[in-house]
């Protein structure tokens, strides 16, 4: 009996066991479950506009998340604010490499993919977690001395790495939850500069001198801008006096010139004597900031030149001083003319855009173009009608008859442009010593109003135009010793206003694709001379004026509708022009002020180009 009680309590005992064992199973599993849901509930952010730098971020432009040498040297390190949501009793971790970091098997790795930048147990709602460049820096180059850690191997090139910031639980095992910055870049180290320009060059200039140089081919790390560095040679003509050295490590003080652009092969050194004799040298900038070696050293002497606004001023001219500069003593007539001409227009253009017509004027203007027209037209062609190129791509009947127009006509116009400057002298001057005899091209636009229309016969109407072209030359040396390596520009913008008398009888009457016309009127330019990308300037004078006087041009247009008369009928009844035309023509300007001291930049010259009739 005491067996059989014995037994039964021995039962009991192991059922209590068993129950407390199952219970204390399922606390432990409730609480693993709890952890972990509560570290699954966990976040990190970091957003790239809310990182900053101790000594300033730079601007976007100047790749402000890469490291370079002045980073490094200066400890401008990174703050990153972080942005927890729930970390419970995870810590952070902060790693940096060229690995995945956020793999345990990376972080453990005697590689030296990652390197551990720093941690932190107190997390709470966020915080602001520094890494110092150093740091990214032996991360990006795991093998460099740590006593010259800012100056690796001259060889090295850009590294990329990522900083990744990692929630973890005690046993640091793989990321529970982690973050990247950049999110979608990576940082570049970068401590070397690009390799230096070759092939310097240093070109004369009046108080300056002209570097030309040839680019590094590198590709790894393009130059972004060159600085130029200049020191005055005393007492030695050579560059051996000179403290700047081919490779040395550019010194700030002797700065005397910067071009930016990875295109660039030129650049000026300014704010030197002439006379003197300069040593000077060019170093590049890549994209990260850090600046490279000095190139060879070459000299080179500044000296006075004579530029072309300079050589006309002192060859006996008076033109310049400002774009307004009316002689109004000598031209007043002229002025008035010109003014009255360019108000005649402007009211013109006002009238057909208002779609109404001025009886004074259609009989008035009418009647000349009657008189030129009357041999051409007789009784027998007026009853019948004319033969004219037609939308249908023959021909169709019109009757005679003057109307005020609302059609136009557009040209795009191209030729050589040699001013008369030079007629002031005797036809050889200043102009010719500077440019040569070398045409330079004029690209121009006119566009007439076909205002008076004799069908069949002739139009008449205003028309307005204008241009541009520039000549370039190298400035002579003062001395006559030859050529400096300073550009000299003359900008020549003519315009004017004519009236243009088109006929068009053999056209529309003939069936011959060709319409005579003449212009006659006034003309206006602006004008400018630089030298060395300055404007020119001569005793207080500046080298830039406004010319005008008379013009006058004929030529001959050519119906391109003969070619293909399906063509033209579709250039008709489209939204736009009705007829195209190949014209030549020949232009004659006397832009002198009207007998005034004017700088005379008119043109005997020819034209070619394309014209369209709406």
């Amino acid at each position: 009996m005491l067996h059989a009680n014995h037994r039964r309590v021995n039962a009991l005992w192991v059922r209590r066991a068993v129950l407390l064992s199952l219970w204390f199973a399922l606390v432990l599993a409730s609480v693993s479950l709890s952890s972990k849901a509560w570290a699954q509930a966990a976040t990190i952010s970091v957003t790239a506009a809310d990182v900053n730098r101790t000594q300033g971020l730079r601007n976007s432009t100047e790749q402000p998340y890469w490291v370079n040498h002045a980073d490094c040297e200066s400890d401008n390190d990174f703050s990153f604010p972080l942005v927890f949501t729930n970390p419970g009793t995870l810590h952070l971790e902060v790693w940096a490499g060229a690995a995945n970091c956020a793999t345990a098997a990376e972080r453990k790795a005697t590689t030296g993919g990652c390197t551990l930048m720093g941690t932190s147990n107190s997390l709470g709602t966020g915080a602001t977690i520094n890494v110092a460049v150093k740091d990214l820096v032996r991360a990006a180059y795991p093998a460099a001395d740590a006593a010259n850690l800012c100056s690796p191997d001259k060889a090295a090139i850009a590294q990329s790495i990522t900083v990744y910031f990692l929630l973890l639980n005690n046993s640091s095992d793989e990321a529970s939850i982690s973050a990247r910055f950049p999110a979608t870049e990576t940082i570049n180290v970068d401590l070397v500069g690009p390799q230096p320009p070759t092939e310097i060059v240093a070109g004369a200039g009046e108080g300056r001198l002209l570097v030309k140089w040839t680019s590094s081919s590198e590709t790894s790390d393009p130059t972004q801008g060159y600085q130029l560095y200049c020191e005055k040679i005393v007492g030695d003509a050579s560059c051996t006096g000179s403290t700047l050295k081919a490779g040395a490590t550019p010194n700030a003080s002797l700065l005397c010139g910067v071009n930016t652009g990875e295109a660039v092969t030129s650049g000026t050194a300014s704010g030197l004597e002439n006379g003197a004799v300069y040593a000077v040298a060019v170093s590049g900038t890549d994209k990260a900031g850090n600046e490279g070696a000095l190139s060879e050293v070459v000299c080179g002497t500044p000296e006075e030149v004579t530029d072309f606004y300079e050589s006309y001023r002192q060859a006996g001219g008076s033109a310049g001083g400002g774009f307004c500069s009316f002689s109004l003593q000598h031209t007043r007539n002229g002025v008035g003319l010109f003014a009255a001409a360019w108000l005649i227009v402007a009211g013109l253009r006002r009238r057909q855009r208002k779609a109404r017509s001025s009886s004074w004027m259609k009989h008035t203007v009418g009647l000349g173009c009657l008189l030129a027209a009357s041999t051409s037209v007789n009784s027998a062609q007026a009853a019948a009608g004319n033969a004219t190129f037609g939308s249908d791509g023959g021909v169709e009947s019109k009757a005679h008859g003057i109307s005020v127009g609302n059609h136009a006509l557009y040209e795009l116009r191209f030729g050589p442009y040699p001013p008369k400057i030079d007629d002031e002298f005797g036809g050889s001057g200043p102009y010719q010593v500077m440019y040569g005899k070398n045409k330079r091209l004029l690209v121009g636009f006119e566009a007439d109003w076909l205002a008076l229309q004799l069908d069949d016969v002739a139009t008449l109407g205003p028309a307005l135009g204008f241009g541009m072209t520039q000549m370039t030359a190298k400035s002579p040396l003062a001395s006559g010793a030859g050529l400096s390596g300073e550009d000299n520009t003359l900008s020549i913008v003519p315009m004017y206003g004519v009236g243009a008398l088109r006929v068009t009888a053999l056209q529309d009457q003939l069936g011959i694709p060709l319409v005579p016309f003449a212009k006659a009127g006034f003309g206006y330019s602006l004008w400018w001379a630089t030298s060395a990308g300055n404007l020119s300037r001569y005793n207080g004078s500046k080298g830039r004026g406004a010319s005008y006087g008379t013009q006058w041009s004929a030529g001959l247009m050519l119906n391109l509708g003969f070619l293909d008369r399906a063509g033209e009928a579709d250039l008709r009844t489209g939204p736009e022009f009705e007829s195209a035309y190949l014209f030549g023509e020949w232009f004659s300007s006397n832009l002198d002020g009207f007998g005034g001291k004017k700088l005379n930049v008119g043109s005997d010259t020819w034209f070619i180009g394309l014209a369209l009739r709406d």
